[in-house]
């Protein structure tokens, strides 16, 4: 028996858009349509508020064409979406329908290039996916075929000063424009449904507002990557996909490059309150760019008049733009800002005990002025004090505890200017429900159906009785490399009585599942044995029990052979005939034992070195094994110096007449971070890339071995 689930949070409510926009009074009339290609189209044509909308006949059924309700919700939905465009923009496109008031016209059906198409910086979309927006508007759930109707828009306003920022190339070579045509329509597509969507089951679990946080997720990755410049990332395409697990996102191909421009465009507006109207009105009198600097010096113009504010120090030392002249110029007379941090992500985790974190910290003003520094505090301590910011964070300053706060500060003088916090999670044992918000309809399916998080469960619920579909949520999860991943769930399935029905080539009415997506693949998961479909390989049509399936992956068949990290998602489906389903108790754990001894390595004490007792004598959190690793065969009586120690910068190692053959330095889980040769009685080691934090130095001389403590300030 199908559960329905009532609350305020899942009541439906027809659209009202922010402009009051009413097509209730529309009428239907048959026309013919032109393409861009020139082809004609019959279509059924209807003038709205700001568009003409014409529908090809075959692309909707007589039933559909009577159902009023519908299609005023469509008419209202495309002229919000125009409209959005129109108040939050200075110039309206040129060109239109000419028998309509030069309205844009706005057609459903095969579009002439992909699957949308707009004109650039003139008036006209065409779209396909008209049948699943009709189903997506018609039951009001939170996922929005109807995105592309806004991106198409987006290449419509274009007019409004974008060719200002967009790179000149040459298309005969890899070059790119930078993305700022791709980066604004996107922008404006986000920040449209942001506003025109005000019920909250509508915004629940929605993938397009979920960009909002994916674009800061990038810009913040942009920041974190020491190498990354606007010329090797948005210019040329030499970083691909993720770099950095934490601030990385993939789409559904092995080519996505790591930064956009939108990422940078979204994180300079986000970061400065800037309007996105004050942004492109300053950017109609600038000239069109003749180099790549002069695109960037655009940009930090634009930006930098929407406030009056001098932007130079963010521009050249966190974006690291290089500058023309006459932005250098004007931007330094604007008006100082006072300094304060750049936010970073609320959660950062250790993907693995072998990895390390980059936590990069930037501040407006960075490198302006000598007197400020950038502290990060750990459990009340300071952790590590630079000018520069740049911390590269061990997996030790756990001790081995599920999370830590960091407290990030930005000093002038000594005295704290502004500080936020950040939480240091081991990626391990996550109830994907606590982090829900992660959680998203993907717009390509669920074409009736409403999917949403309550009472600590996943519900997926088909809400057409008739049709076959797939309800499909997904989370986006960056892989690592050499991880053994596993996630559980216990799964409810309902589904349509089974008479014959197939679906997904099954003898099943409907079936329940999850497991792992991306674009790429080169072995399978190993599932549960039993049978991972709830529906078919176990239950019925009509379960009133939860089955508890699994699914488990080494994660180097899901990434390509020149990558690191690579995004894939979970997914959670119920596909079949008035499906509904529950997702309860949903763990992802990663079951990782890189030594052998029998203990998962995010749980063992020593993880890098094979110790199933996980003795720790000194109840440091760290095994014995790891802390003896680098003291076998040592000589006391060998004399070896090591000044300063404590150091922050630099250590001299030094014997008084023994020659110094090899060096070794571990962390304290017995990794090798630094090995040299010197071949001399003195060396200086430099520290400046190293975790703050102890060390163990192992020195082998002519005359024996002998191990050293050394503290990383």
């Amino acid at each position: 028996m199908k559960k329905i689930f009532f609350s305020f949070l899942f009541t439906f409510s027809a659209l009202v858009s922010i402009a009051q926009i009413n097509n209730d009074n529309y009428e239907i009339i048959n026309s013919i349509y032109t393409d861009f290609n020139g082809v004609s189209h019959d279509v059924y044509l209807i003038e709205t508020n700001f568009c003409v909308v014409q529908i090809e006949i075959s692309e909707i059924t007589d039933e559909q064409l009577q159902d009023t309700e519908t299609i005023i919700k469509i008419l209202n939905r495309v002229d919000a979406l125009y409209n959005y465009y129109k108040t939050n923009l200075p110039n309206e496109p040129e060109g239109g329908n000419e028998n309509y008031s030069f309205k844009a016209n706005v057609f459903f059906g095969p579009p002439s290039c992909g699957a949308g198409c707009g004109l650039l910086g003139a008036k006209g979309i065409e779209v396909s996916g008209f049948e699943n927006i009709f189903f997506n508007l018609k039951h009001g759930i939170n996922v929005n075929t109807d995105v592309i109707v806004a991106y198409e828009f987006g290449r419509n306003f274009s007019n409004n000063g974008i060719d200002k920022i967009s790179f000149p190339f040459d298309p005969n070579t890899d070059e790119k424009n930078g993305g700022f045509y791709e980066g604004f329509a996107g922008i404006m597509t986000t920040n449209a449904f942001n506003e025109i969507i005000t019920d909250p089951s509508e915004r629940h679990l929605n993938e397009t507002l979920m960009n909002l946080t994916w674009d800061l997720e990038k810009f913040r990755g942009y920041i974190n990557d020491l190498d990354a410049t606007p010329y090797n990332t948005i210019r040329l395409w030499e970083k691909l996909g993720v770099q950095d697990p934490n601030r990385g996102h993939d789409g559904w191909n092995t080519e996505d490059p790591s930064y956009t421009g939108g990422s940078f465009l979204r994180g300079t507006l986000e970061t400065f309150g800037i309007n996105i109207f004050d942004f492109v009105q300053n950017l109609q009198d600038i000239e069109n760019p003749m180099t790549v600097e002069d695109a960037l010096s655009n940009f930090s113009l634009a930006a930098s008049r929407s406030i009056n504010a001098d932007l130079s120090y963010f521009f050249e030392n966190v974006m690291k733009f290089t500058l023309n002249e006459d932005a250098v110029n004007e931007i330094s007379s604007l008006s100082p800002l006072d300094d304060m941090l750049i936010i970073d992500q609320p959660i950062l985790w250790f993907v693995s005990p072998f990895d390390q974190i980059p936590l990069n910290i930037r501040s407006i003003n960075y490198l302006k002025d000598e007197n400020t520094s950038y502290r990060l505090l750990v459990d009340g301590e300071v952790y590590s004090e630079s000018q520069n910011g740049n911390n590269l964070l061990e997996y030790s300053i756990l001790n081995n505890a599920p999370s830590k706060t960091l407290e990030v500060q930005l000093l002038n003088n000594g005295n704290l200017v502004d500080a936020y916090s950040i939480e240091l999670k081991k990626r391990h044992n996550i109830n994907i429900l606590d982090y829900s918000n992660h959680l998203y309809s993907y717009y390509s399916s669920n074409p009736f159906h409403l999917n949403y998080v309550q009472n600590g469960t996943l519900v997926l619920d088909a809400l057409d009785e008739d049709l076959s579909g797939a309800a499909l949520v997904y989370y986006n999860f960056n892989f690592s490399r050499d991880r053994i991943y596993r996630i559980t769930s216990e799964i409810l399935h309902n589904s349509a009585e089974y008479i014959d029905q197939i679906v997904g080539g099954l003898n099943t009415s409907g079936f329940s599942t999850l497991g792992y997506a991306g674009p790429y693949a080169t072995c399978g998961s190993l599932n549960n044995p039993e049978g991972w479909r709830v529906g078919y390989d176990m239950g019925g049509y009509n379960n009133q029990e939860f089955f508890q399936i699994y699914s488990q992956i080494n994660s180097n068949c899901n990434i390509p052979d020149d990558r690191d990290y690579f995004m894939n998602r979970f997914y959670f489906v119920s596909e079949g005939y008035n499906v509904y389903a529950e997702f309860k108790n949903i763990l992802f754990e990663d079951i990782t034992d890189t030594d052998g001894d029998g203990v998962i390595d995010f749980e063992d004490n020593c993880p890098s070195i094979s110790n199933p007792n996980q003795l720790d004598s000194d109840n440091d959190g760290f095994g014995d094994a790891c802390s003896q690793t680098a003291s076998i065969n040592d000589i006391e009586e060998i004399k070896v110096t090591v000044f300063p120690n404590p150091s922050s910068s630099n250590w001299t190692i030094s014997t008084s007449n023994n020659l110094i053959q090899s060096l070794n330095l571990f962390n304290l889980f017995g990794k090798k971070v630094l090995s040299l040769k010197p071949n001399n009685n003195s060396v200086e080691i430099s520290n400046k890339r190293l975790s703050s934090g102890m060390y163990f130095l192992k020195v082998k001389t002519d005359a024996g071995s002998k191990t050293l403590k050394l503290i990383r300030q």
